[in-house]
C-alpha cells in the first residue's frame, strides 16, 4: 500500500509542476515589447520596410538615421476546440518610434540596405524557430536566443562593413542574393504536427459510493468512498489501479471473531464500519474521441470491512473480515480540457499533452466473505481525471 500511494504522488507532482511551468509565460528579448501586435511594431511578415515606418524625429548626436530591429520570443497560446496548445513563438520585428531618418539621408539604396538587415534578422529568427520546436527547457531556449542574436550582431557588422551601409551597391547586391537563397532554404517551420506516442500515464481523484447485493446487503448499507486511482497507458492499454476508502453502516448486530479465533466482538446494528478497496484491472480502450473516452476493464478486487478495536492492553487493532475476487467495469471519461507544451517535463525531460476529463466509473465485484455472506457489489464514482500522453513532432507545416 505504501508503494501504491508513493506512486500516486508521483504521478500527481509530475502534471502540476508541468502545467505551473507552460502557464509561466517567461518571455526573451532584449526589450520587452508592450504589445507587439501594435502598431509601434512592425514584424518582417508585415511587409517591406518604408520610409514611413522610421518615426522617431530625435536627434541623436552623430547618427543620421538607425534602424531599431530586434528577436522576441514568448510562449504563444493557440486554441482549437477544448485543446490549448503552448508553443514559443520567435518574432523579428522593428520598433518604429525608435527608427529614425533623416530626410537628407533617404534614399533608395539605404532603405534596402535596412530592408536587407531585416530579412537578416528574419533569417535567425527562423533558425531559432526551428530549434524551438524541436522542444527545449526554459534554459536551453535562452540559450538559444542569445546564440542567434549574438549570430546576426556579428553578421550585421560583417554586412554593414562590406555594403558600407548600402552605399557599395554591387555588394548590398550579393547580400541580397545571399538572403533571398537562405530564406527560400529555411522557410518559416509554422506550428509542429503534434502525434501521440505509445505511453501515457495518468492519476483520477473523486468520491463514489458501492452497493452490496445478496446476501451482504443484509449486514451492511451501501459504503461511501473516497478514490484514488492510477492509470498507465500503453497505446489503447491500460493498467488501472485503483483504491477507495469509506464507510457504511451495519444493518443488524453481527458477531466477529479475531485473533485467529481466541476472541470475538459484536458490530452492533446502526454503527459504523469502514470498507475499503483495492483493484487492479486490465482495460482497453473501445473509443478515444477529442471530447469522450470508453475503457472497459476487466480485474481484481481485494475488499475489506474493519473496525479498530481497544483490546485489553490499551493497543488499537483491526477487525476485520476481508476477500479477493473478480472485478468488471466500465470508466467513460467526458474530455473537457487538453493542454499541450512543447517544454519539456521539468521531471522526466520529455514532451507531453494533459487531458482532463471528468470520469464516471461503473464497475461490479463479487465478494464472499463467508459461507453465508457473499453477493455482488455494484459500485459507481465520479472523479477528475488528468492522463498525460507523451507527444513527439512528427514534421513542420510548410516542409
Amino acid at each position: 500500500m505504501k508503494s501504491f500511494i508513493l506512486v500516486i504522488l508521483i504521478a500527481v507532482l509530475g502534471p502540476s509542476s508541468l502545467i505551473a511551468q507552460r502557464k509561466s509565460g517567461k518571455t526573451y528579448g532584449r526589450k520587452a515589447p508592450v504589445e507587439l501586435s501594435g502598431e509601434r511594431y512592425k514584424k518582417w511578415d508585415d511587409g517591406e520596410l518604408l520610409w514611413s515606418d522610421f518615426r522617431d524625429t530625435t536627434s541623436i548626436k552623430g547618427v543620421n538615421s538607425i534602424l531599431k530591429t530586434d528577436l522576441w520570443v514568448e510562449m504563444e497560446k493557440r486554441k482549437s476546440g477544448n485543446t490549448r496548445i503552448y508553443i514559443p513563438r520567435a518574432f523579428a520585428y522593428i520598433d518604429r518610434d525608435r527608427s529614425n531618418i533623416k530626410d537628407a539621408e533617404k534614399t533608395q539604396d539605404l532603405l534596402r540596405f535596412y530592408q536587407a538587415q531585416f530579412d537578416l534578422l528574419e533569417l535567425y529568427r527562423r533558425k531559432l524557430q526551428e530549434e524551438l520546436n524541436e522542444g527545449m527547457s526554459e534554459l536551453e531556449m535562452e540559450n538559444a536566443f542569445r546564440h542567434y542574436s549574438q549570430l546576426y550582431d556579428e553578421q550585421l557588422k560583417n554586412m554593414t562593413i562590406e555594403t558600407e551601409k548600402g552605399e557599395n551597391k554591387r555588394k548590398l547586391e550579393e547580400w541580397e542574393i545571399y538572403l533571398v537563397k537562405q530564406l527560400r532554404i529555411h522557410p518559416d517551420p509554422g506550428i509542429p504536427v503534434i502525434v501521440p506516442k505509445s505511453f501515457g500515464y495518468g492519476l483520477n481523484l473523486g468520491v463514489g459510493t458501492a452497493f452490496p447485493t445478496g446476501e451482504i446487503s443484509k449486514f451492511f448499507t451501501p459504503a461511501f468512498q473516497f478514490n484514488l486511482g492510477l492509470d498507465l497507458a500503453y497505446k489503447r492499454a491500460h493498467l488501472l489501479l485503483d483504491m477507495a476508502i469509506g464507510g457504511a453502516k451495519n444493518r443488524s448486530d453481527m458477531d466477529i471473531v479475531y485473533q485467529k479465533g481466541t476472541h470475538t466482538t459484536t458490530w452492533e446494528k446502526g454503527r459504523g464500519t469502514n470498507y475499503s478497496q483495492f483493484s487492479f484491472a486490465l482495460g482497453y480502450g473501445v473509443l478515444n474521441t477529442k471530447y469522450f473516452a470508453l475503457t472497459p476493464f476487466v480485474g481484481g478486487v481485494f475488499s475489506e470491512y474493519s473496525k479498530l478495536l481497544d483490546n485489553d492492553n490499551d493497543k488499537r487493532i483491526n477487525v476485520y473480515m476481508n476477500d479477493f475476487n473478480l472485478l468488471a467495469g466500465l470508466n467513460f471519461d467526458y474530455k473537457f480540457s487538453s493542454l499541450v507544451s512543447f517544454v519539456p517535463s521539468a521531471w522526466f525531460g520529455h514532451r507531453e499533452m494533459t487531458t482532463s476529463s471528468l470520469r464516471t466509473r461503473l464497475y461490479v465485484s463479487y465478494g464472499k466473505y463467508d459461507m453465508y455472506m457473499k453477493g455482488v457489489q455494484v459500485g459507481f464514482s465520479v472523479s477528475y481525471s488528468g492522463f498525460v500522453r507523451l507527444i513527439k513532432i512528427n514534421n513542420f507545416v510548410g516542409r
